[in-house]
């Protein structure tokens, strides 16, 4: 079972048990943004076509980059507040039951199709 918000049980890189806080998640969430490649890239390829002509692509690229959070932020709070109204659905034993078994269903299905799929 699940202890309150910000002790949950979490396995860390190193491979041992330790318990999260929600400043942990923060920044273990904020590094992994800032280390993933697929932003940059979706910074450097998409994001220029839309700066004006002769306006200042630093600060355009920045206020671009804040909109960005903001709307990811405000995606977050929707799911995680999607995902508390949930929680108790989802947490019923015949619930689980029934999610386990349909998506045993699926990859069981998945498997016979890659098996039986001629080359």
């Amino acid at each position: 079972m699940w202890r309150r918000a910000g002790a949950e049980p979490s396995v860390h890189a190193h491979g041992h048990r330790g318990t999260a806080s929600s400043l942990t998640g923060l920044r273990l969430g904020l590094a992994t943004d800032l280390l993933n490649p697929k932003a940059a890239v979706f910074f450097v390829s998409f994001l220029p076509q839309f700066i004006p002509a002769g306006s200042n692509v630093f600060a355009m690229t920045v206020l671009y980059g804040v909109i960005q959070a903001l709307l990811m932020v405000v995606w977050g709070v929707v799911v995680v507040a999607l995902v508390h109204q949930l929680r108790r659905i989802l947490a019923a034993a015949a619930v689980r039951r029934r999610l386990e078994r349909v998506t045993a269903g699926l990859m069981v299905g998945f498997g016979l199709r890659l098996a039986l799929e001629r080359r």
